[in-house]
């Protein structure tokens, strides 16, 4: 019964990874307006995505640069996963006209008992690309993970016939 106990009072009081996230969104395709929308999300292989926080402005076309800030709290992943996994969507009309443009980013793990994670991140959507400008994780001390290798790949559209796959940025 004691150890009942203690695993519900563990299960309550563990606290949350803090997700500060932000960057710079470019458009230069000079519509008359442009919009966006960057989710953070925690993706998991057998639930639904989590969104961890969102952001959504709209633009005049001669405004061609914008800043955003995601800032959310994500308490813990599930049963038996011991990471996050931290991914990206992004809506927008930029160049698209009338309709709007999906671009994904699938990143990395980062474990569930780290408390903070900082990214910035540079999205291009006149072209859809993603830059990775800087993260805690280019730190060494703070130890993300074990793993070497960092896989930064972006898939780009669903809706179109053959699905364009680009490579971000590797680590090795």
């Amino acid at each position: 019964m004691k150890s009942l106990f203690l695993i519900l009072l563990f299960m309550f009081t563990v606290e949350g990874t803090r997700f500060y996230l932000n960057g710079t969104v470019v458009c230069e395709a000079y519509d008359p307006e442009w919009c966006f929308t960057i989710q953070a999300l925690e993706l998991d292989s057998l639930s639904r995505p989590e969104e961890i926080a969102r952001y959504h402005k709209c633009l005049p076309g001669n405004i061609t640069t914008a800043r955003y800030v995601l800032d959310g709290v994500e308490e813990d992943d599930g049963w038996f996963d011991s990471t996050f996994e931290l991914g990206y969507k992004i809506t927008h009309s930029c160049g698209t006209l009338d309709t709007d443009y999906e671009l994904y980013a699938l990143q990395f793990q980062l474990p569930v008992w780290k408390t903070f994670y900082y990214e910035q991140k540079w999205f291009n959507l006149t072209d859809n690309t993603i830059k990775h400008v800087s993260s805690i994780c280019d730190f060494p001390e703070y130890h993300c993970m074990k793993q070497t290798k960092f896989y930064f790949t972006a898939l780009v559209n669903f809706k179109v016939k053959r699905p364009e796959y680009k490579i971000v940025k590797h680590w090795e």
